[in-house]
């Protein structure tokens, strides 16, 4: 898996690689760990022809998000580039909080048992 930087053309860098690169805010980011792009199905060594290959779609967006992706995404090439790195980033972000849910259940599934050693713990403090 390579690496997507919130706020980083992906086409910018070959497969795998990871840099720093400017944020929506001008901030640079260390690079986000998750899939550059969907896995390549063919056999061909992962190269940047076999792996940044692109699927052409048609979407329907409002006027104003034109206006704030013509706003904010000076620093890509296209409004393609701009969205992809959106979407990644919000892709994401629906990893994290899959992932801190999960952690949610398994701490309130062994509530019982962490909340009893934290008394225990607290009953061989000195009291001040």
């Amino acid at each position: 898996m390579g690496a997507v930087e919130l706020g980083a053309p992906r086409d910018r860098f070959a497969c795998g690689s990871r840099r720093l690169m400017p944020t929506f805010d001008g901030f640079p980011k260390l690079a986000l760990s998750l899939p550059q792009h969907p896995p390549c199905v063919d056999t061909i060594p992962q190269t940047e022809y076999s792996c940044g290959m692109k699927i052409k779609t048609s979407i329907t967006l409002s006027d104003e998000l034109i206006k704030a992706i013509d706003k904010y995404g000076k620093a890509y090439s296209t409004r393609s580039e701009f969205i992809e790195t959106a979407i990644w980033a919000f892709i994401g972000q629906i990893i994290r909080d899959r992932q801190n849910a999960r952690d949610i259940e398994i701490i309130n599934r062994n509530a019982d048992r962490l909340n009893a050693e934290a008394q225990d713990v607290l009953a061989y403090q000195v009291q001040l």
